[in-house]
């Protein structure tokens, strides 16, 4: 006995439209994530310079930097030494804050402070593959 085997091609083209919809969609989702996470940093960066340019010297407002902190996520290798230089500023204007151990560690002067943060330049991974 034959039979005869019929093949539904509108069926097989419409999954793969599914799909290739579905993958656009993700890509397109995954960009537009990546910019926002981008936007997000900047201003927590910004918000955080601020509040440690402004605030006053209290044991509420190292708390709250300090947990600004902790919030901010870096998302690039550039971010990370944003980040680290500000911590610096944070740690020198705060200093009264830590131990004795760490204020004998910490420079006398804003410009000390100013030249060690920034005569160290930091080598930065290029990735190659893009």
């Amino acid at each position: 006995m034959n039979t005869i085997l019929f093949i539904n091609w509108s069926g097989i083209a419409i999954y793969v439209a599914a799909f290739i919809c579905l993958g656009m969609f993700i890509s397109i989702a995954s960009f537009g994530i990546a910019k926002l996470q981008v936007i997000k940093f900047k201003v927590k960066y910004e918000v955080l310079k601020d509040f440690i340019n402004k605030a006053s010297l209290d044991q509420e407002n190292y708390q709250a930097i300090y947990n600004l902190f902790n919030d901010t996520y870096c998302y690039s290798d550039n971010d990370k030494i944003l980040v680290t230089q500000l911590w610096k500023k944070f740690e020198f204007k705060f200093r009264s804050f830590f131990p004795d151990s760490k204020k004998n560690q910490l420079p006398e002067s804003l410009e000390e402070l100013e030249r060690n943060i920034f005569s160290k330049p930091k080598k930065i991974k290029v990735d190659e593959t893009l």
